[in-house]
């Protein structure tokens, strides 16, 4: 887990999101998302959750500002129209924050 907005930074310069490795292999295949998620053996709310629930770009700024804590949450969900379990789900799905924390947050009720 990252311990520092310095180290998650980096580290989202390094590290390739899955939801850009998705994009570019649609693109690539001329696939479409529901096309790929069948190939994958994923069912398609999978890719349904990595591009509609959250963009790519929103969950960048979400992980470059490092603010994890139960109302920073709230506030980045409200500001890109979200409910924040969303937010909290993608943060622990990224390896970022663990899931129990948006449990204990009340946010998956």
């Amino acid at each position: 887990m990252y311990k520092a907005k310095e180290d998650i930074a980096i580290a989202r310069e390094i590290i390739s999101c899955p939801g850009d490795t998705l994009a570019e292999q649609i693109e690539f295949t001329g696939m479409t998302q529901a096309e790929l998620a069948e190939r994958m053996g994923w069912p398609k709310k999978t890719i349904f959750a990595e591009e509609c629930l959250m963009s790519r770009k929103e969950e960048k700024e979400i992980m470059v500002s490092g603010g994890f804590e139960k109302e920073e949450i709230k506030r980045l969900a409200a500001k890109i129209g979200t409910h924040p379990a969303i937010v909290a789900g993608r943060l622990a799905n990224r390896g970022v924050m663990k899931q129990h924390i948006g449990n204990g947050y009340g946010f998956y009720k």
